[in-house]
This record gives C-alpha cells, structure tokens and sequence, in this order.
C-alpha cells in the first residue's frame, strides 16, 4: 500500500507540473473540498479533478469518480487495472463493489491460490499448477481434454473381449458394468471426465464388436436355413415324383 500511495504522490505531482492553472478550494462543513482542478492542461486531461471529498483522496470527470483512496488504505477504482509486477504477496485483495447483485465479492491470493469468494464461501480457487476447483455448476459450449488416450486398444487382436454370460452375470451380481466405477462410488469419489469419456468408449467399442460378432452369426444361421429350405424343397419335389409313380402303377 505504501507503494500505491507513492505511485499517487508522483502522478499527483506530474499532474500539478504540467497543469496550466491550480484551483485549490478549501473544505468546507460538508466535507467537499480541498479540490485540485486540472485546467486545460490538454484536451485529453480536461476537466479532471482531484480532491478530498469526506476523507477520501478522489480522481474524477465530469462528475463521475474513476479513483478513491481513503484513510484506512481501501482503494476503488472504475475501470480496469493493469498489473505488471512479480512481487509474491499474500492477501492482496480486491473487492469487487457495486451493482447490488456483486456486492462483497471479493478476489485474493490466499496461500498461493487465486480466489474468488463472497461472505466467506469460495467459489474459485486457481492454484499456480493450474488446477481449478470450481463450487458450482459449468455450462459451456466446448470443453476439450488434451491429455487423455482413447480405447482403440479394444480393437487388438490380442484384446480379449469379455462373454456376454460373464457380463451378464456381473450385471447380476455388481448392478453395474465391468471396468466402470458404481454410483455409490461416483457419488463418493466423483468423476473424470478424461477417464470416463475413456471407459464409455470403451464399452461402445466393445458393443460394436459385440454387434459384428452377432450380425456374423445370424448370417451363417440364414445361409444354413436356406440351405435347409433348398433341401426341403428338393424333399418335397422327390416325394411328389415318388406319388406320380405310386399313382401310375395302380
């Protein structure tokens, strides 16, 4: 905070240098006063003012306070900071305060995480490996995973691909599929994303070779009942012959 309020002196001080004409108002009983009045100084800086409104060190325009400093160190500003610095701080707060809807919303380095909490509940917190926790829900449109394999190893000739009995019966046995963890532990432990994703690609793998198994299987049981109607039919054929020649010998 000292070095805030040093960077103020000296831009307080580059102000009054190049400004053209000082106005300097004393306070008065209402606590508006002690005003620095920034006069065509350029066309930029026009009309800027610096006072002492009620104990507070403000900056303003046309009106409207862009910079307050009070007398215990809080500082608000209207528009957007720019840090460039390195120094490891612990604290550094910023509160975030207006619209009603915002108010007490608070940013801060806490033990080396970034923060974003209001009246004592976090609700982000960003650690320096770049883990982030979230307390909430997320709606996005996209959310891509980067480091995560996928399951193609269902499609090796050495994968050896489970029953349907076995699966059938560690559905009757678990009430869940194998290699995929229960809701109870879900419900315990959580769920990731990458892995999951992972896991479900895996049993749709193993469902299409499943289904590539069965669509072989009807196929050669068609070709064996046509085969079987083909010889029904020459059954049949022979047997009428067979009652022709009956017939005739009568």
């Amino acid at each position: 905070m000292k070095n805030v309020i040093l960077i103020i002196f000296l831009i307080g001080t580059a102000i009054i240098a190049k400004a053209q004409v000082l106005v300097v108002n004393p306070q008065n009983n209402t606590g508006e006063g002690g005003e620095i009045l920034l006069l065509k100084s350029n066309s930029t800086f026009n009309d800027w003012r610096i006072d002492n409104y009620r104990g507070v060190f403000r900056l303003h325009h046309s009106g409207k306070s862009y910079f307050n400093l009070s007398k215990s160190g809080d500082l608000s500003i209207s528009g957007k900071i720019k840090l460039n610095a390195t120094t490891n701080i612990e604290g550094g707060e910023i509160e975030l305060a207006g619209a009603a809807s915002f108010n007490d919303w608070r940013i801060d380095n806490y033990r080396g995480y970034f923060r974003l909490h209001h009246s004592g509940k976090s609700y982000l917190n960003l650690n320096k490996n770049g883990n982030l926790s979230l307390n909430g829900k997320i709606e996005t449109k996209e959310i891509k995973v980067t480091n995560t394999p996928t399951a193609d190893f269902v499609f090796e000739e050495s994968y050896k691909l489970p029953s349907l009995d076995f699966i059938e019966n560690y559905i009757k046995s678990k009430k869940h599929l194998p290699e995929i963890a229960s809701a109870e532990k879900m419900k315990q432990d959580g769920v990731n994303i990458g892995d999951f994703q992972i896991q479900l690609l895996q049993k749709i793998e193993e469902l299409t070779l499943y289904t590539i198994q069965q669509q072989k299987e009807i196929g050669n049981q068609q070709n064996k009942i046509q085969n079987q109607n083909e010889e029904l039919k020459s059954l049949s054929q022979r047997l009428n012959e067979i009652e022709k020649l009956l017939k005739t010998n009568n």
